[in-house]
């Protein structure tokens, strides 16, 4: 008999229908060209829906669960999403865990005290 995987939930969306950005329309999130004073021009009125929201955070945590690395999430562009989880992975490489592995860095016995039998 083979045991029985873990099941992997989904992160959760019950906060979407409190997303105000669900009035408008979804291409103000998700624009065709990420660059050029046009689409930075778009980006800026996305983030302004944002501020206004009461989910936002929500929203951004979700979108970093979740990997997404296209559109306008929780007040955060495509560029700013980036930097989040590079700082993040950096974070997660700290002298106690340089090799970024999430355990404990191996620690050399204790020398003896001096003058110790």
């Amino acid at each position: 008999m083979t045991p029985a995987r873990p099941i992997v939930q989904a992160p959760r969306r019950d906060w979407l229908p409190d997303a105000i950005c669900q009035g408008h329309d979804p291409e103000l999130f998700f624009p065709l060209r990420t660059r050029g004073p046009a689409a930075q021009r778009q980006a800026e009125v996305a983030k302004e829906v944002c501020a206004r929201c009461p989910v936002r955070a929500k929203c951004l945590l979700w979108a970093l669960e979740t990997g997404q690395e296209s559109g306008v999430w929780g007040g955060v562009d495509e560029t700013e999403l980036r930097r989040i989880r590079q700082r993040a992975a950096r974070a997660r490489r700290t002298p106690k865990d340089p090799a970024g592995t999430g355990g404990p860095r191996p620690t050399r016995p204790a020398a003896p005290a001096v003058g110790a039998p």
